[in-house]
């Protein structure tokens, strides 16, 4: 954490998703079910400044998952919130619990966080550029 980017950084993530289906970015857990549409991610591009917003997907309702953006750019730092998106409260942050690698799973943080700090990298193997079906957010 620093001054300038006031949330702690997870683990660089790859750029690319899987071909076809789309690939699920696992951002972290609630600390109680959340209703559907009520919660947004915003991921801002703290480079340009650009901001995206991106909707909750799945039927666990504790989990913080979204589509895997296609509109990221590589080697490039993004801040990503959960809000609450209502009439009452207007645009609201939210904490959440992001996740930890432990165990060779992954596993709920022990405190929450307003928001992360993400490098999505471009990734190569063998076959070329490399693309997943998954990831998960994990703390640095």
């Amino acid at each position: 954490m620093s001054n300038c980017y006031p949330y702690p950084s997870a683990v660089a993530l790859n750029y690319c998703g899987s071909d076809g289906d789309p690939a699920l970015l696992h951002i972290g857990i609630l600390e109680e079910d959340r209703e559907e549409g009520q919660y947004n991610i915003v991921m801002k591009d703290l480079g340009s400044g650009r901001i995206t917003w991106h909707e909750l997907v799945g039927d666990d309702m504790e989990s913080v998952t979204i589509d895997h953006p296609s509109d990221l750019s590589p080697n490039t730092t993004y801040e990503v919130k959960l809000v609450a998106v209502n009439d009452t409260s207007g645009i609201a942050p939210v904490p959440f619990f992001p996740y930890l690698y432990e165990g060779g799973t992954f596993i709920s943080a022990y405190s929450t966080v307003d928001g992360v700090n993400i490098k999505f990298q471009k990734m190569f193997d063998a076959d070329g550029v490399h693309g997943h079906a998954e990831q998960f957010v994990t703390l640095a």
